[in-house]
């Protein structure tokens, strides 16, 4: 949401970016004391725009103006107008390509019936100045910004106008000092536009993304949201002619804030007030103020958002169907007893549903992950609380409603206490769970309740000694005939911990392994085990291996095949300590954190095959406020995305919800001469890792992970029929489909996020498309006309959101046209980049992002060319691979 606007009738207006029809934001009004809300409009998408992230003026008579970011005729966002009763809305502009696009600040109304505003794309591809009256008409480009030394580029801040018919505004990038933004000026007419001051040198700050505010006297104050000292932002000044420049208050990001991206305001003579977006005392952002010439800085207020939010969440996260995230925090809240939150799959929402509050009737620090049953609602555990404050179990709805505590935990030993794995749902109405502490030999239990909370039953008492386990603390996971397993951190022959079966009833405890720690064997398991289809468990150790730094390990479920994949050993290369378990990502990837290592000693993502090789780290975390450590929860896939939570690290320092791609796209090409495919596992020239022969010069190649392993493999087209192997190795087709028709172009994507990818076709002559959401017969999914006829398509997840959706090449203006759905209508990102008379176009998630974006192939020269970001631009990464004029691909290879 933008910033309010003061109405001056007694009402506050704004816009949401989200929220409304589909989603696409609205307008809206209210009182300040709350009341009196009411909708004014809802954003439709292509006829008015949609996800406005710029705030409303007023002309003082009624009328409200603002921008939408998105949408309109042309993708690129629309200026409109509406009364404030809601009334009279219209569209003033539906901004093009070369209009600009992407309006992310308020516009400037000047009294006298004219509007200015600025666009962060678009235009010469920097965006750019326009204005137009305030009835629509007189529709002008004052400035289009090109980037490079003697301009500006990517305006996100509004303009102010002096009193001598001059804008002023700053670009977050371009200039002479290396992209790092400018200050410029230019007249209402659109003559005389000059760099004031081009930001170069990070002592100087970087990136100014607000707005200016002027003194009356000559004089321009603002901020950066990074540079400085500690590349926290500055407070800066100069004159209106561009002289005087100099920095007022560089940020320490600590006890100060850090990342100030709103306009600062006048406080009096000689005094500036404003906020800085992180950092401060509290880790949340702070309140400052200080003198124009620079003195007497000083915190107002530190944000913390401790009381209003949880902190440092232990635990897994769960999904559910839409996509949505589900977790715990045992600590923060009003009562610092922990909360219940969800998170879209996107970030872009967050709530808190329930902080709990201990003592009888709730619980305090829940220390596991959720388990979600079909009918919405949600099951945990608290470790702490209830009646005797040995935890309890209990439920809530996604909407955070309907809270009640199921079961707590008594005094005594009978049923055991502290609960902190998660629990699981014995089909729809059965819970089944496991005590850390008490039952009959004080070692833990394994205890059953109905999802209503009635006929609470321990179904196991752990035992302990050298044949038994004690301290059950990650959860147990069942096979196909109901047989349970899991882990114990203690107990077993050398007290170091166990690896169990046991039958769903409680009966046949087996001891399956008992850890002895060294070199050649794990100790202390701290998480819940994996199984895969063949039988095999898999697990990490928090302790043990050739280094005591934890493992991962695998044993299958008669207790037979025990073998260590890997050992950590720490250090900027490895991790150290797990303390979540290993998933399966596919029937041969398994994906895991560490709590500590890799290259800032703060945690790690890696994967490994499930018979040990190809171990690789996938992240390092560092803490700082852009990032997370100290994972130790496990992940959850959903899509081409993995979840997961660190404990520390973020904006305040109390954790993070992450997500990252499951892997990093590389190339591949079709050799006709030899009718054979070139796999390689990295971006860069060189020789390929992977060769084998597979279709006919004449076929078209596709690629996916059609059996959802986490690796992609190729596939080709022919005559309307799909042949595609769940492997990259000679050899027959595994799945063979017949769909769309002879001429149709092929393509292929995660349509519905589940994992899968699945074909689709393109028919150029109606510039229609056809997906399937499944690799079998039968008509099409989804369909729908996107595009000119005859256009060169593409298809990725240009969003991160776990979804592909459609894009095309077009070869009449040399432009991309990427759209966030599958379905008609107009393009979310429009660029420039490569030319169709002699380039291939290729998509892939290059640099492990999550979203994919554009690449080409120069065919004549066997040359690639890949960007980072879906916008104009040079080539991130540039390499020779094949020889020339051969069929291109892409893909993640080897699930790394």
């Amino acid at each position: 949401m933008a910033s309010l606007l003061d109405g001056g009738d007694g009402f506050l207006y704004g816009t949401t970016t989200y929220g409304g029809i589909q989603d696409m934001g609205t307008i809206f009004r209210v009182r300040p004391d709350g009341q009196g809300f009411a909708v004014l409009h809802r954003f439709q998408g292509v006829p008015d725009g949609r996800n406005s992230r710029a705030a409303l003026v007023t002309d003082g008579a009624g009328v409200l103006f603002g921008c939408a970011s998105y949408g309109g005729w042309y993708g690129s966002g629309t200026v409109f107008r509406v009364n404030s009763d809601g009334s009279g809305f219209s569209v003033l502009r539906h901004l093009s390509g070369s209009d600009g696009r992407l309006p992310l600040a308020a516009l400037f109304y000047d009294g006298a019936g004219k509007l200015y505003g600025v666009t962060s794309s678009g235009g010469l591809g920097g965006g750019a100045v326009f204005a137009l009256k305030a009835d629509g008409s007189g529709f002008w480009v004052l400035h289009s910004f090109a980037g490079g030394v003697s301009d500006g580029a990517s305006p996100e801040g509004p303009l102010i106008l002096d009193g001598e018919g001059t804008l002023y505004g700053t670009t977050a990038g371009g200039g002479s000092g290396g992209s790092m933004g400018t200050i410029f000026s230019i007249s209402t007419d659109g003559t005389g536009f000059e760099l004031l001051h081009s930001f170069g040198g990070s002592l100087y700050g970087i990136t100014p993304r607000g707005t200016l505010v002027a003194d009356g006297a000559g004089g321009l104050y603002g901020t950066t949201s990074s540079g400085g000292l500690v590349g926290a932002g500055v407070v800066y000044t100069l004159r209106t002619d561009g002289s005087g420049f100099s920095v007022l208050h560089s940020f320490d990001s600590t006890s100060e804030g850090s990342t100030p991206l709103s306009a600062l305001v006048f406080r009096g003579a000689g005094a500036l007030f404003g906020t800085a977006s992180d950092g401060g005392p509290g880790g949340r952002g702070a309140l400052f103020t200080m003198g124009t010439s620079g003195s007497d800085f000083s915190v107002v207020h530190g944000f913390s958002g401790e009381t209003a939010d949880g902190k440092w969440p232990e635990a897994s996260l769960t999904a559910d169907v839409v996509g949505n995230l589900y977790g715990t925090t045992p600590n923060g809240g009003p009562a610092g007893m922990g909360a219940v939150f969800k998170v879209s799959k996107d970030g872009t929402a967050q709530e808190v549903l329930h902080f709990f509050a201990g003592g009888p009737v709730d619980g305090r620090m829940p220390r596991a992950g959720l388990v979600l049953d079909a009918a919405g609602n949600l099951f945990g555990t608290t470790a702490y609380g209830g009646n005797a404050d040995k935890g309890s179990v209990f439920t809530l709805k996604t909407d955070g409603s309907g809270f009640s505590l199921l079961h707590s935990f008594p005094t005594g030993d009978s049923e055991g206490g502290i609960p902190l794995a998660p629990l699981v749902l014995l089909g729809p109405d059965k819970l089944l769970g496991s005590a850390s502490i008490g039952g009959q030999h004080g070692d833990g239990t394994i205890f059953t309740l109905n999802t209503d909370g009635t006929a609470f039953a321990v179904i196991y008492h752990f035992e302990g000694g050298t044949s038994g386990g004690s301290d059950p603390r990650g959860g147990l996971v069942l096979d196909g005939a109901g047989n349970l397993y899991g882990t114990t951190f203690g107990a077993g022959a050398a007290s170091l911990g166990v690896v169990f079966a046991l039958g769903s009833d409680g009966s046949a405890f087996q001891l399956l392994h008992s850890f002895g720690g060294g070199a050649l064997d794990g100790s202390r398991p701290w998480a819940a085990l994996s199984i895969d289809s063949l039988g095999n468990l898999y697990g990490t150790t928090w302790r043990g291996g050739t280094a005591d730094q934890g493992t991962v390990f695998t044993v299958r479920t008669d207790g037979t095949g025990f073998g260590l994949l890997h050992s950590f050993v720490g250090g900027t290369s490895d991790g150290s300590e797990p303390r979540a378990p290993v998933i399966l990502v596919g029937p041969r990837k398994l994906v895991g954190t560490t709590y500590l290592g890799g290259q800032y000693g703060q945690g790690t993502i890696f994967g490994l095959e499930t018979d040990g090789s190809g171990f690789m780290l996938r992240r390092s975390f560092s803490g700082s406020m852009a990032d997370g450590s100290e994972p130790i929860a496990g992940l959850v896939c959903r899509g081409h995305l993995l979840y997961g939570v660190t404990t520390s690290g973020g904006r305040a320092g109390f954790g993070t919800v992450f997500s990252i791609r499951g892997g990093t796209d590389t190339p591949a090409i079709y050799r006709a001469s030899d009718r054979s495919w070139y796999l390689k596992n990295s971006n860069a020239s060189g020789a390929a890792d992977l060769v084998f022969p597979y279709g006919d010069p004449s076929d078209q190649a596709v690629k996916g992970d059609w059996d959802g392993d986490g690796d992609d493999t190729v596939g080709i087209y022919r005559d309307g029929m799909f042949f595609l192997k769940n492997s990259n190795a000679a050899g027959n087709a595994d799945i063979v489909v017949g769909f769309g028709a002879p001429g149709d172009l092929p393509i292929a994507g995660d349509w519905d996020g589940d994992g899968i990818d699945t074909i689709g076709v393109y028919r150029p002559g109606g510039a229609a498309w056809f997906l399937r959401n499944t690799n079998t017969p039968g008509p099409p999914d989804i369909s729908f006309t996107y595009g000119l006829a005859n256009e060169t398509p593409v298809a990725g997840d240009w969003d991160a959101d776990g979804i592909d959706t459609v894009g095309i090449f077009r070869a009449s203006d040399r432009q991309w046209y990427l759209h966030n759905l599958n379905a008609g209508g107009n393009a979310e990102l429009v660029f420039p980049y490569g030319d169709p008379a002699q380039d291939v176009p290729v998509v892939g998630d290059w640099d492990g992002g999550g979203d994919d974006t554009v690449g080409i192939y120069r065919a004549a020269l066997g040359e690639w060319f890949l960007k980072n970001t879906n916008e104009a631009g040079f080539a991130d990464v540039n390499f020779v691979y094949g020889l020339v004029n051969e069929k291109p691909l892409a893909g993640d290879w080897d699930g790394n």
